[in-house]
């Protein structure tokens, strides 16, 4: 119970800082980091809708999309209806390559984990 206590306290921390951080760098880091957190803690309602707002932001860099789909994908069958809404939807709307074949390569992770 502790480490889901910590976890979920990480995990609302990393989320915060994802919206508010402006260095893309640590952007990034971030997306990986509560993907990796989630994957590992089972707790990550508030990473999933971060990451979902992360992927979804017109205004946001390429390389931080790519890596909230990553994360997404790693979160399997628990990245829930809203992150695979949010996966399907960049795999069809989004423009880059490669934000797209991430998105398709999440879907398929969390649906193999379903």
């Amino acid at each position: 119970q502790i480490g889901e206590a910590v976890g979920h306290t990480g995990m609302a921390a990393l989320a915060r800082s994802l919206e508010t951080e402006t260095s893309e760098a640590v952007r990034q880091r971030l997306a990986t980091s509560i993907g990796q957190l989630g994957a590992e803690c089972h707790t990550g309602d508030v990473g999933v809708q971060a990451l979902v707002k992360a992927l979804g932001r017109r205004d946001e860099s390429l390389h931080v999309k790519m890596r909230a789909a990553e994360a997404l994908g790693m979160f399997g069958h628990r990245v829930g209806e809203a992150g695979a809404v949010a996966l399907a939807k960049a795999l069809t709307m989004e423009k880059e390559d490669s934000v797209r074949l991430r998105a398709a390569t999440a879907l398929g992770r969390c649906s193999d984990a379903a």
